[in-house]
């Protein structure tokens, strides 16, 4: 969610904790972040947001002044500054994909594991969004990526590159982003 849609929502108090507060869907009555906000309405601070796709809601509830509020699947938490991740916290890619560790403007920064079906997929360090040591994926401009091992955000050890179709182009071992014979 943009930061343009945080604030569209409407601002109510969060009846289990007082300190805290509940972001509603600006059309709906669905809780989309419940935690700490700045003066801005922005979440800030502690906190979680939720998805506002109904057919994902999980049927738990919570009542704010006599109303009943659906609370969805928890999508993405951790601390936030300004409407955006930024510190440890997790987040929900799909059903499947989960990341868990650093943030720096809502992008993996810093130690953190991916993981996919609930086995570890990627591992490492990450630099805006891109393995930089360890196992993961790098995404470069032109659409290309590569997954394998990295090491100073360069391919090396065993890994691949695909073009921007997702197509395998090379495989093998690298060493300083060269492909080895």
């Amino acid at each position: 969610m943009s930061i343009d849609f945080f604030l569209k929502c409407r601002l109510s108090y969060d009846p289990e904790d007082s300190k805290k507060t509940i972001l509603l869907h600006p059309k709906k009555a669905y809780v989309v972040y419940r935690g700490y906000v700045d003066e801005h309405k922005l979440p800030h601070g502690h906190g979680v947001q939720y998805t506002t796709y109904a057919s994902l809601y999980k049927y738990k509830t919570v009542s704010i002044d006599g109303t009943i509020h659906y609370i969805g699947h928890r999508l993405r938490g951790g601390h936030w500054i300004n409407g955006k991740l930024n510190g440890k916290g997790y987040q929900y890619y799909n059903r499947e994909l989960i990341y868990r560790g650093w943030f720096l403007e809502d992008k993996p920064h810093g130690k953190g594991t991916f993981y996919k079906n609930n086995l570890i997929d990627q591992d490492g360090t990450w630099v805006n969004g891109s393995i930089y040591n360890g196992y993961g994926t790098i995404f470069y401009e032109d659409g290309t990526k590569y997954k394998g091992y990295a090491i100073n955000g360069m391919k090396n050890g065993e890994g691949v590159l695909f073009d921007r179709n997702n197509k395998d182009v090379e495989k093998g071992k690298w060493i300083n982003n060269i492909l080895q014979q």
